[in-house]
């Protein structure tokens, strides 16, 4: 005999487990969303989200965080939830907590067209960025936010993304600072 204080979960697990096993059919193929329309090359950018991953790397081996990848996605200003791919070049700065520069890096117009491509699904831009292509990457410091700004083509406004963190930077280890 089933005690009376187990017999409620019993039944809601056995009901759980029926519904789970019935699933459920249909004979209509399944309906995907419309694909996504490419903005017209006209269209303005207005806002721009950068991310960055969370693991750097030390490409010299030398003992510090010196490469990140990042992607950088670009909008139009009617709220779209898709991105878009528009001409133009951009700049990336990486600042420590006192906000000084740390690196800039600069991505003509011809280099950003070449890394267009979809991420993730979406149209977008990815990139690597090394601290030792453009100064010296033994930093003391271990905290930096990256910031991004667009220049557009045809010299409308430019449009800067809020500052992101990037995870790993600095010295890989306490041994590294004595180098």
């Amino acid at each position: 005999m089933i005690p009376r204080t187990m017999v409620r979960p019993v039944w809601v697990m056995a009901s759980a487990a029926a519904m789970l096993l019935s699933g459920c059919a249909t004979d209509q193929p399944r309906q995907l969303p419309p694909a996504a329309q490419a903005a017209p090359a006209d269209t303005p950018v207005e806002r721009m989200l950068v991310s960055t991953d969370k693991f750097s790397k030390d490409q010299n081996g030398n003992g510090f965080y010196d490469t990140f990848m990042c992607v950088v996605y670009l909008f139009a200003p009617d709220q779209s939830a898709i991105p878009m791919h528009s001409p133009g070049r951009m700049t990336f700065e990486l600042n420590d907590e006192e906000n000084y520069t740390i690196a800039r890096w600069s991505v003509s117009e011809d280099a950003l067209a070449r890394i267009a491509g979809v991420y993730s699904g979406l149209p977008g831009y990815f990139l690597s960025l090394n601290i030792a292509d453009v100064g010296d990457d033994r930093i003391i410091s271990k905290r930096a936010e990256l910031t991004c700004t667009f220049y557009p083509a045809d010299g409308g406004p430019s449009v800067r993304a809020s500052p992101v963190p990037v995870q790993q930077v600095g010295p890989i280890s306490a041994g590294s600072l004595r180098r």
